[in-house]
Formats: structure tokens, sequence, C-alpha cells
């Protein structure tokens, strides 16, 4: 087994990652989030560079502000967010969202592309096996899981990194977790890809 130490961001991070452009509407990821099950959604541009990302509080932040009218993502994503590679050593990724009070790390490669992205709640998985005395080795690593969306764009990693339209695998079902309002969507913002949309 690896040493903690020796760990690296790869080994930690999910790589089928749903994202978003600077045109959709906060209505589009609020509804995304609710989907997947997430509470951070990088931003990207045409070629997967991360111009942003969007928090679940940027997203109740933006319908404070709201006027019953779409509001596009830029206007509330955070810019230029602090990023990671996958030959990151772990520790150092959970030392860095410790410092800057931080949920999540968009991680990039050598060409600066999108290729996953780690959180706080994979490191709590981690921390959980630990606790419990359990082997890393057995099923608490995250690496390569997707994300359960409807019709978002989504990067897969480094091997096969593809961009696509909808069809990602439904992540592990969660235990205990309590049933959420249908999200508020905005005019004109409506799921796509086969979602099931309230009447």
């Amino acid at each position: 087994m690896k040493p903690s130490r020796s760990r690296k961001v790869e080994d930690f991070m999910t790589t089928a990652v749903i994202t978003m452009r600077e045109t959709d509407t906060i209505g589009r990821v609020d509804l995304e989030m609710h989907l997947a099950a997430v509470k951070h959604i990088p931003v990207v541009d045409a070629q997967s560079h991360v111009l942003g990302i969007l928090s679940s509080h940027d997203v109740l932040r933006a319908y404070a502000h709201g006027l019953g009218k779409p509001i596009p993502v830029a206007q509330f994503m955070s810019r230029r967010p602090l990023t990671v590679r996958p030959s990151t050593p772990a520790y150092e990724a959970v030392a860095l969202m410790l410092e800057q009070k931080i949920g999540a790390l968009p991680v990039v490669g050598d060409d600066e592309q999108l290729v996953g992205i780690v959180t706080a709640t994979d490191f709590l998985a981690v921390a959980h096996h630990a606790l419990r005395g359990e082997s890393l080795e057995r099923g608490c690593s995250p690496r390569g899981r997707a994300r359960r969306t409807s019709a978002s764009r989504r990067t897969q990693g480094r091997r096969g990194a593809s961009r696509s339209r909808g069809g990602a695998r439904a992540a592990p079902p969660r235990a205990a977790r309590r049933p959420r309002p249908w999200p508020a969507r905005e005019p004109g913002d409506r799921p796509t890809g086969g979602a099931f949309a309230p009447p």
C-alpha cells in the first residue's frame, strides 16, 4: 500500500466532471447540482481551460440578487480559482483547502486543461476510512468515478480525455440522504438529455 505522504491528487480526484460555460445560467447550475448531488462546478472555455468555479453558496447568493430573470454564470463565479496537478501530493491539496478555506480544487494537466476535481468530501471519505482503521486500498478512493448528470458537458481524465453531452454514469447512492425540493428554474431553463421534469 502507498504511504500516505506519497499519495497524489490523482488517487482521489473525480475525472468525470460537470462543467459550465460563462454564458450558462445560474438556474442551469442549480439544476445540475441537484441532479448530480455536487456543490462545486468548474466553468471552462471551449478548450477546457478553467475560467472559474461555482459553489452552492454562489448559487444562493445569485438568487438573493436575482430579479426573476436568467442570471449568467459569469456574474457570480469565482474567477481564476486555485488549481492543482494530478501529481500534486494529496496532503498539499488538503493544506491548501484548509489555508484558503475552500471546498474544491479543479485539477489541470500540463496543458492547463481541466482533467478532474478534488473536493473536501473526497478527503473526508479518506479520513473516515483511516479513523476506522481500514486500508485506503479498500474502495475509499473515488478516483475515476462519474457524477450523475443529465445534459452537462463533462471532461474525462487524461486517459482518453474527451468532452461529451450527457450519459455520465450515476454515482453510488448516498446513505441517509433527505429528499430535496425540486430546484427553482429561471425562465428558459429546461433539463435536456432525457432528465425528468416534474409537472
